[in-house]
C-alpha cells in the first residue's frame, strides 16, 4: 500500500492549493468489459465484471485496499442477454433473459451473488415469463452509443421498497394502424416477492404512441409516460411546421387491469422527453426538455409538473435556458449567431440529453443534463468509424415551490471511439450542502486522463473546479479512473477503481482519497 499526495488546483474563479492524501492499493487483474458493477458492505467492496459467459467477482478490504478473494465463473447460459446486477434489501442479484425459440417464451432469470463468500450461486431461478418475444430497449444505445440493449426495464420507488419490471411485447400484426402496443408490468417488494402483475394493451394504436418512459411509486402504483400523436401519419411538411402534433399522457397502473389516463397540458411548447420521479409520499414529479421548434435535437428549456396520488396535474412550469448560459464556452461566431436567434426567440442548446434528477434534502430539485452527440467518420467507400462526445454539463436547481433558483453550465470535453461510454460522462454525489461531479479529462488522448471534480454549493450555486490527479508516465503509473465505480465512505472520503500499466499490460487498483471543500 502506497500513500501519495495530490494538489488541488481551482480552475474556475480563484486559485486554492490544498494537499489531499490518497492511498493506492495493490494492483490486480484487469477485466476488459463494459459491464462493471460495484457494491460495498461491512468494510468490503465487491466488484462484479461480466464478459461474455464469464463473471469475475473480486472482494477488497476498504481499510487496506488489499484483494481478499477473486472467483471466476464461466457458466452463464449460451445466448443470454444481461439485464441488470442489483442490490435489494442486502441481497445481490444478477439478472439475465433467455428466449426459447421453440415455444417463443422469454424468461427473466436470476442467480444470487453471495457477498460474504464471493460466489455466484449455481441455482438459476425464473422470476417471470412472457408468452412471446419482447422488444429490446435501445435507450442506452441512443444515449451513449452503446451496443448494450435490454428486454426488461427495472424501476425502483424512492424508498427502494418497491421494484417494478416493465417489458414491451413484440407486435402481433405488421400493420401499425391495427397493432396496439402491449406492455407487461410486474411489481415486487424489496425481496422480489410478487405484489401484482398484469399485461396491459395500450389505449391507442402503435403508430400513435412514441417514447415510453416508466416509473413506480412507494405504494406499488406504476406509471407509463407516452407521447400520443393526433394522427396516424405525419407528413414531412407537418414536421417542419410549428403545430403541436401530440400530447403527453401518463398512464397510472394499479394492477387487475386498472388504468387511469392523465393528460398533461404542455402548453405550446414541443417537449422532447419526459421522465417521472417520486419525490415524497407517492407524489410524482415530471421532468422534460422542450424546444420552441418542432423536430429538432435542441433544447430551449426545462418542463416540470407535479402528479398527485389522486392523479391531478399541477405546478406546470417552463424554465428557459438564458442566453448567457447558451453562449458559455462557445466561440465568438457562435455567440453572435445565438444573439440574432435570441431576438427571434430561437436560441437553444444543441445535443443536450437529460441524465438524472436529484431530490435535495431541502425539497428542491436538481436537474442534470449533458451534451452528447455521435459523429460518423468516413474511411473511404462505405466504411465508417464513430466517435462519442460527452461535453458540457448543465445543472438546474428548482425550488420546492417550483421556482428556478440557479442554472450552471460546467465546461468539459470528452471523446471516445467505438461503442459504450467507458470512463466518459460523470459521477454525481452530494455531501454536506455541496454537489460533486467527478469526471475524467482526456484533453491529450483517449487512454490517459486527469481526474477532475466540480464542486457546487447547493444554496448559491457557486462553482469550483479541482484537479484531483494528473496523468503520470512510467511503470505502475495511474492512467485513468473508472468514475462509475466511486463509492462514498463517509468522513469526506471516497473510493474509486483506477487503471495502470504494468509490463505493458493493464491492471486495476483501488484508490482511497479525501474530497475537497
Amino acid at each position: 500500500m502506497q500513500v501519495i499526495v495530490f494538489v488541488f488546483c481551482l480552475l474556475v474563479s480563484l486559485t486554492i492549493n490544498a494537499q489531499v492524501e490518497a492511498i493506492k492499493g495493490v494492483q490486480y487483474k484487469y477485466v476488459d468489459t463494459y459491464n462493471k458493477y460495484y457494491f460495498s458492505k461491512g468494510g468490503k467492496v465487491l466488484s462484479v465484471k461480466i464478459s461474455n459467459r464469464e463473471v469475475v467477482l473480486s472482494k477488497h478490504s476498504i481499510e487496506s485496499l488489499e484483494l481478499e478473494k477473486v472467483i471466476v465463473t464461466k457458466d452463464l447460459p449460451q445466448g443470454y442477454n444481461l439485464e441488470n446486477v442489483i442490490e435489494s434489501n442486502g441481497r445481490y442479484f444478477l439478472f439475465y433473459s433467455l428466449w426459447n425459440r421453440s415455444d417463443d417464451i422469454v424468461r427473466l432469470c436470476y442467480r444470487e451473488i453471495d457477498f460474504e463468500n464471493v460466489l455466484l450461486m449455481s441455482e438459476e431461478k425464473v422470476l417471470l415469463e412472457a408468452d412471446r418475444k419482447i422488444k429490446k430497449d435501445y435507450h442506452l444505445k441512443a444515449q451513449y452509443g452503446s451496443d448494450i440493449t435490454k428486454r426488461f426495464n427495472f424501476e425502483f420507488s424512492k424508498n427502494k421498497e418497491v421494484v417494478a419490471i416493465f417489458y414491451h411485447l413484440d407486435r402481433e400484426r405488421i400493420n401499425d394502424k391495427k397493432s396496439y402496443d402491449v406492455i407487461g408490468v410486474h411489481v415486487y417488494n424489496k425481496n422480489f416477492e410478487s405484489v401484482w402483475n398484469y399485461v396491459y394493451t395500450m389505449p391507442y394504436p402503435e403508430v400513435k404512441i412514441k417514447k415510453y418512459q416508466y416509473a413506480v411509486d412507494s405504494q406499488g402504483v406504476s406509471y407509463v409516460t407516452a407521447f400520443v400523436y393526433h394522427k396516424d401519419e405525419i407528413s414531412s411538411r407537418e414536421l417542419e411546421e410549428d403545430n403541436l402534433l401530440y400530447h403527453i399522457e401518463v398512464l397510472k397502473l394499479k394492477g387487475k387491469g386498472s388504468m387511469e389516463n392523465v393528460v398533461v397540458d404542455q402548453g405550446a411548447i414541443f417537449v422532447r422527453s419526459v421522465d417521472l420521479y417520486e419525490v415524497a409520499g407517492a407524489v410524482m414529479v415530471g421532468v422534460g426538455m422542450y424546444d420552441n421548434k418542432q423536430n429538432r435535437r435542441a433544447t430551449d428549456g426545462f418542463f416540470t409538473f407535479s402528479l398527485s396520488p389522486k392523479g391531478s396535474v399541477s405546478d406546470v412550469k417552463h424554465h428557459e435556458i438564458p442566453l448567457d448560459i447558451i453562449n458559455m464556452n462557445e466561440d465568438e461566431k457562435s455567440q453572435k449567431k445565438n444573439l440574432k436567434k435570441e431576438s427571434k426567440g430561437s436560441a437553444v442548446m444543441k445535443n443536450l440529453e437529460f441524465r438524472e434528477m436529484i431530490v435535495n434534502e431541502d425539497g428542491a430539485l436538481l436537474l442534470i443534463s449533458e451534451e452528447y452527440y455521435r459523429v460518423a467518420h468516413s474511411t473511404g467507400g462505405n466504411s465508417y468509424y464513430y466517435t462519442n462526445h460527452f461535453d458540457d454539463i448543465l445543472l438546474t436547481k428548482i425550488s420546492k415551490e417550483g421556482k428556478l433558483e440557479w442554472m450552471k453550465r460546467l465546461p468539459k470535453k470528452q471523446m471516445r471511439g467505438g461503442y459504450g461510454k467507458g470512463n466518459m460522462s460523470y459521477k454525481y454525489i452530494y455531501w454536506e450542502g455541496k454537489h460533486y461531479l467527478f469526471y475524467m479529462d482526456y484533453s491529450f488522448n483517449e487512454s490517459d486522463g486527469d481526474l477532475l471534480v466540480f464542486v457546487i454549493s447547493n444554496r448559491e450555486g457557486n462553482v469550483n473546479k479541482y484537479v484531483l490527479d494528473k496523468t503520470e508516465d512510467g511503470e505502475d503509473a495511474l492512467k485513468t479512473y473508472n468514475v462509475s465505480s466511486l463509492i462514498v465512505l463517509g468522513q469526506k472520503k471516497i473510493l474509486m477503481e483506477g487503471e495502470s500499466w504494468k509490463k505493458k499490460k493493464k491492471e486495476n487498483l483501488w484508490i482511497k482519497m479525501n474530497i475537497p471543500n
